[in-house]
């Protein structure tokens, strides 16, 4: 479940925003008060914002609803992550719109932020996670979305309807990441590897994919598409993006966590 249905583009919330927010000449100077209320506010919306009925239209049933539910408003319950959020939603009134807000809105950026400070197994699990959604997404639209194109409400319904057909341990294991890499992301700075070293990865990541691909007969169109995912077609997209992470999840120990700080990166 990509977290609260009601974050996922601002609209509600960037209205309350716009109503407590200072003008934007004075927004590099906003009272603690005011982001306090903002924060509180963005609290009570959350767990006040009615999301069993649609998360059962989208799949969810029994103990995995109850799971979803909670995890829909357990973000905004910590204050690090609202306030995080609270600051997004300041910038963006004062014109300086974030640019990672996309289709995972402001949690997704804030769970790859934290990625880095997580355990490896963690982070491959997560990502291994992430690789069985986007291999149950139609052709189509896993290159849109690779491409960064997808609608966020065709994102958002195909990607809760393919968590909801995931075991209850797979799923608990799933939010239980998102939630602790939200966390970390939202107090800490993130990991990121320098020049060389994301040079270097994606050395041996390149490597790594044509040995995969050497027996392919579609091998150097895959790797084009790698290389250009926007000119790519959406079917070579995806398969590129699938093949990449297969590739990734394939490496082990200090290779397998710079390539997975790469892509959180």
């Amino acid at each position: 479940m990509q977290i609260a249905k009601w974050i996922k583009t601002g609209t509600m919330i960037f209205v309350m925003c716009m109503a407590l927010a200072l003008p934007a000449e004075a927004q590099d100077q906003v009272p603690a008060e005011v982001r306090n209320d903002l924060i509180d506010l963005l609290q009570q919306i959350s767990e006040q914002t009615p999301v069993r009925a649609d998360l059962e239209r989208l799949g969810f049933s029994g103990q995995k609803l109850d799971l979803a539910v909670r995890q829909s408003r357990v973000f905004m319950r910590d204050r690090h992550i609202a306030g995080f959020v609270a600051d997004q939603l300041i910038a963006a009134n004062a014109g300086q719109v974030p640019a990672q807000i996309g289709n995972r809105g402001f949690i997704g950026p804030l769970i790859m932020r934290g990625m880095g400070h997580l355990s490896t197994s963690d982070m491959r699990r997560f990502y291994a996670i992430e690789q069985l959604i986007m291999r149950s997404f139609p052709e189509r639209d896993c290159g849109l979305a690779v491409k960064e194109r997808l609608r966020h409400q065709r994102w958002f319904e195909l990607s809760s309807r393919i968590e909801a057909q995931l075991s209850l341990a797979t799923l608990k294991e799933y939010y239980r990441i998102q939630l602790k890499a939200a966390k970390l992301g939202a107090t800490r700075d993130p990991v990121r590897l320098d020049d060389a070293q994301m040079a270097a990865t994606a050395a041996r990541i390149n490597s790594a994919n044509e040995a995969n691909l050497a027996g392919r007969a579609d091998g150097r169109q895959i790797i084009a598409a790698m290389n250009n995912l926007n000119r790519a077609s959406n079917r070579r997209a995806c398969q590129a993006s699938i093949l990449f992470m297969e590739t990734v999840l394939g490496l082990e120990g200090r290779d397998l966590r710079d390539a997975l700080l790469m892509l959180s990166q």
